[in-house]
């Protein structure tokens, strides 16, 4: 999952000094920053809302059609049935990989 590039890229970025020839650069860099914060947050708030509902609820009713309830123990990484939620580890190691990025001002 790492980006070199990426990760390259935000930190010359921090490094850089702007001046009229590339204002229009720098504030399309900050659109796209801030388009890239917005959708990190939004993936912190999906990953909060789905261990609150974990820590909230027993599992899930009706999901192996049988009348059993598949608890959670079984659905997240490490469970017999962890193939249902799998990206919950890569969305956790793109939070850890990649930190919100400083926009410049």
């Amino acid at each position: 999952m790492t980006s070199p590039s990426f990760t390259t890229s935000l930190e010359r970025l921090e490094r850089s000094t702007w001046d009229s020839r590339t204002l229009p650069q720098r504030q399309d860099v900050r659109a796209l920053l801030d388009a890239y914060n917005a959708v990190r947050g939004c993936l912190v708030a999906v990953r909060k809302d789905i261990d609150d509902l974990v820590e909230n609820s027993r599992g899930v009713d009706g999901l192996h059609m049988n009348g059993n309830v598949a608890e959670w123990g079984s659905l997240l990484p490490g469970g017999c049935f962890s193939a249902w939620l799998a990206t919950i580890e890569d969305a956790d190691a793109a939070l850890v990989e990649y930190p919100a990025a400083q926009v410049p001002a």
